[in-house]
């Protein structure tokens, strides 16, 4: 798995963190809840200050190091 090494601004991220829990509301009007996956998905967003010679970095990671950001990769995060 690759590394991106550019950290994104501190003050500038936020994250949702995800349950696993699908609800489903049945006849009675009551919902009907179970957890739907092991690990959830959670989503972050970032932004970065970057300077020319880090955003030319930062667009050849997305491009060619991670397949179109297709690919999986790791980020340091400061939470």
């Amino acid at each position: 798995m690759e590394h991106l090494s550019l950290v994104p601004s501190a003050n500038s991220y936020s994250a949702t963190f995800g349950t696993g829990i699908t609800s489903t509301e049945t006849d009675g009007g009551f919902y009907r809840m179970r957890a739907d996956q092991l690990v959830a998905p959670s989503a972050f967003t970032v932004t970065w200050t970057l300077n020319v010679d880090d955003y030319a970095e930062l667009m050849h990671f997305f491009r060619y190091t991670t397949n179109g950001a297709i690919d999986v990769f790791t980020l340091m995060l400061l939470l």
